[in-house]
């Protein structure tokens, strides 16, 4: 379980850094607390519906494989 939590920080990280925006302006537009993201970016917890991650991605018109 620890990798998946790593793979999401990087994903979301790297999805706010590409972004331009504060974390405050990302989560907003994201539609999430900045606590919430502040935990998946530290990799202290993983969004309970992954979906969220596609959506997070969608938003930014990115997407991800994971696996293979």
């Amino acid at each position: 379980m620890r990798q998946v939590q790593k793979d999401v920080a990087d994903i979301v990280l790297q999805a706010q850094l590409d972004s331009g925006m504060t974390q405050k302006d990302f989560a907003e537009h994201v539609g999430v607390s900045v606590k919430a993201l502040a935990y998946w970016k530290a990799g202290k917890r993983i969004p309970r519906d992954l979906e969220l991650i596609d959506r997070i991605l969608n938003k930014l018109g990115k997407t991800v494989t994971i696996g293979r």
